[in-house]
């Protein structure tokens, strides 16, 4: 039954879309509200998988790493190297009155 599961999820996740969500203000910065409000919409409708910002995978490396020190209990520790790529980037802008949404495949750009 192990292997069905770990096949079952092993295809979720090579089909689903990873999404990697960049911002820009009409400034042309990062603009992180515009990004965590995108986040927030895309993550409520529970049709895809967000893959977190550098600093935010940083940060989960971090609490990765901090599971394996010894005083923590073996079986809660968390596995190691083990990330999840985007293959969709969502690249939104604000272009004077306009929102402007542009989406890269990484998988059909190869």
């Amino acid at each position: 039954m192990t292997g069905a599961v770990e096949a079952a999820l092993k295809a979720y996740i090579d089909n689903s879309p990873r999404i990697s969500v960049s911002t820009r203000g009409s400034d042309g910065q990062e603009d992180k509200v515009l990004r965590e409000l995108v986040r927030g919409e895309l993550a409520r409708s529970g049709k895809f998988t967000l893959v977190g910002s550098g600093q935010e995978r940083a940060l989960a490396a971090k609490v990765r790493r901090e599971s394996h020190i010894a005083n923590r209990v073996d079986n809660k520790a968390c596995m190691l190297g083990k990330e999840i790529s985007a293959n969709i980037v969502a690249e939104i802008s604000i272009r004077g009155e306009y929102l402007s949404l542009s989406l890269l495949s990484a998988e059909t750009a190869c």
